[in-house]
């Protein structure tokens, strides 16, 4: 079924609403530091001034969607998963089929060729870029899906004999202003394509 890069990213958007997994959990933060960075939540001062408090509930709903939990394998287990966009489809929710992926990716330029949809049969061809690379903790990817671009950020850190993942996205270009309608959506989808890494790297299923 033809569809256009812009209906097929809304579908893909706001088709993804499965219920939430118990693990993960939410936290906003707001883009800090380098130009792509995507920073952790600040304070309610600065400086010396108080925040204006609507000024405060705007960065919040306009801040990066997070979603975060524990998973069953150490960091360098977990990054050799999220640095092979082959893997992908097996956990990550929109990703249908990985096309090409550039020799050396994930360093910084890279990039992999993806169809991305809800389903195999409402999909659109783009191509993604690393932006940073810091194995096994931080990777950072410039997303496009036809009209619709956003900065994805994975965070690994040791926890016990496994790792805990930070999982955040935050829209950019035209879909930025609609990032507070956007919350709900992304959170589920993320959610679940946490719930479904961590049983990819238990024991190699799909839920």
């Amino acid at each position: 079924m033809a569809m256009t890069p812009w209906a097929c990213g809304v579908l893909w958007l706001s088709s993804m609403r499965p219920r939430l997994p118990p693990c993960p959990t939410a936290q906003t933060g707001r883009m800090t530091g380098t130009r792509h960075g995507v920073g952790a939540p600040q304070p309610a001062t600065r400086g010396d001034r108080p925040v204006n408090p609507l000024q405060r509930a705007t960065e919040r709903l306009t801040s990066p969607v997070e979603v975060r939990g524990p998973l069953p394998a150490p960091p360098e287990a977990v990054w050799a998963v999220l640095a092979d966009p082959r893997t992908y489809p097996d956990w990550l929710v929109g990703a249908q089929h990985i096309r090409a992926v550039d020799d050396g990716f994930p360093a910084p330029g890279t990039r992999f060729h993806h169809s991305v949809g809800p389903v195999e049969e409402a999909t659109i061809d783009d191509v993604s870029e690393s932006i940073a690379a810091e194995p096994p903790h931080r990777l950072l990817l410039d997303v496009h899906v036809g009209r619709t671009e956003g900065l994805v950020e994975l965070l690994v850190q040791p926890q016990g004999d496994g790792s805990f993942l930070t999982f955040r996205e935050k829209p950019r270009g035209h879909l930025s202003v609609a990032t507070p309608a956007l919350r709900p959506a992304l959170f589920a989808r993320n959610a679940v394509s946490l719930r479904r890494l961590r049983a990819y790297l238990g024991d190699g299923s799909r839920p």
